[in-house]
């Protein structure tokens, strides 16, 4: 314990339009102000530099969370037990054609909720659900047009099946660009 939080987790788009160098600015802020460890994942703005950018980025929170003792899976996510609690952070791939999940990452996903089905598992994947989701938009700034979450696509899914199949999972998430107090 570190006298106001164990760990904090940011929930993604640490740039704006996911250049190496807004990351590095990040970084350097995360790490020195942090007063306990900081768990990151990918969010949709991270992933805008293009394949090369994105996987730099990636790269660089996969060695921070290695650093940190999570266990980590490729460029999927990562997690790491707190007392008897699961937290996982999932990477988002990107407003691509290929999807907003890393390749493999909904597997990995399912086979961790599976191992871990008698504990409490904290989800933490940058995007949430608009069209099923009553309080991540509060601001009711996003709507069908202008999110990315893509509920007709079988990886999303796939994704929601998984999180009302596994009871366990509490998700968290970030995406809404508002700050805390407009949203309350």
């Amino acid at each position: 314990t570190h006298g106001w939080a164990d760990f904090t987790v940011v929930c993604g788009d640490t740039t704006y339009a996911g250049s190496t160098a807004e990351f590095d600015s990040y970084a350097a802020l995360r790490d020195q102000y942090r007063q306990a460890p900081v768990h990151t994942i990918t969010g949709n703005h991270d992933t805008k530099g293009g394949d090369t950018a994105r996987s730099t980025i990636r790269a660089a929170l996969q060695a921070t969370e290695t650093a940190l003792g999570a266990a980590v899976q490729g460029s999927a996510g990562w997690t790491f037990r707190q007392g008897e609690d699961l937290y996982i952070g999932l990477h988002e791939y990107g407003e691509t054609a290929e999807g907003l999940f890393v390749p493999g990452a909904l597997d990995w996903l399912q086979t961790v909720l599976e191992e871990n089905r008698s504990r409490r598992c904290f989800l933490f994947f940058h995007l949430y659900d608009d069209a099923d989701d009553v309080a991540g938009n509060a601001s009711g700034q996003y709507n069908a047009a202008t999110d990315v979450w893509y509920e007709t696509s079988a990886e999303c899914r796939r994704f929601t099946a998984m999180l009302r199949h596994y009871r366990n999972v509490i998700w968290f998430h970030g995406h809404t660009h508002t700050t805390f107090a407009y949203q309350t």
